[in-house]
C-alpha cells in the first residue's frame, strides 16, 4: 500500500496525463504505419513503383495522411484500386475493350482494391492500438 500527499498525488496524475496525449499521437503513428505497410504488402509489384510510392507524412499533431501516388500520366494506383472514374478503361493490350484491374485481361501482381482493404483493417486495428497505448499510459510510474 502506499501513502500520498495531495501534492504527489497531483504529480501522478498530471504524469499520466501528459502519457495519456502521447498514447494520441503515438497510436495515430501505429495505425499510420500499419497501414502502409499492409498497403504495401498488397499493391502490385512489377515495377515497384506504385509501392515505392505509398507513403505516410504527419500533417498535424496526432494525424497522419498515407497515400499513393504512382509518377507518370496514367493514374496506375487510382486504377489498381477500381476509384471512379479509372474503374474501367479501354488499354491497348485487350484491344481497346473494357478492362477492370483483375478481369483476366493481363497479368496482376497484387490485389485488386488493395487501398480499401488496407483501409478496412486499419480501422479494425485502431481500436486495439488506441486500448494498448492507453492502458501503457495508465502504467506510468511516478
Amino acid at each position: 500500500m502506499a501513502t500520498y500527499t495531495i501534492s504527489q498525488y497531483q504529480r501522478v496524475w498530471r504524469k499520466r496525463a501528459s502519457a495519456i496525449r502521447k498514447s494520441g499521437e503515438r497510436t495515430s503513428n501505429d495505425a499510420a504505419m500499419f497501414m502502409k505497410a499492409t498497403a504495401t504488402g498488397m499493391a502490385p509489384s512489377k515495377t515497384g513503383k506504385l509501392r515505392r510510392g505509398i507513403t505516410k507524412r504527419k500533417q498535424k499533431e496526432g494525424s497522419y495522411i498515407v497515400s499513393s501516388v504512382v509518377p507518370g500520366d496514367f493514374p496506375y494506383n487510382l486504377w489498381v484500386n477500381q476509384m471512379a472514374p479509372f474503374r474501367t478503361i479501354k488499354s491497348v493490350w485487350n484491344g481497346r475493350q473494357p478492362t477492370v484491374y483483375g478481369d483476366g485481361s493481363h497479368r496482376i501482381t497484387g490485389t485488386p482494391r488493395f487501398w480499401h482493404f488496407a483501409t478496412l483493417r486499419t480501422r479494425n486495428m485502431f481500436p486495439k492500438l488506441a486500448k494498448k497505448n492507453f492502458d501503457n499510459a495508465l502504467r506510468v510510474s511516478v
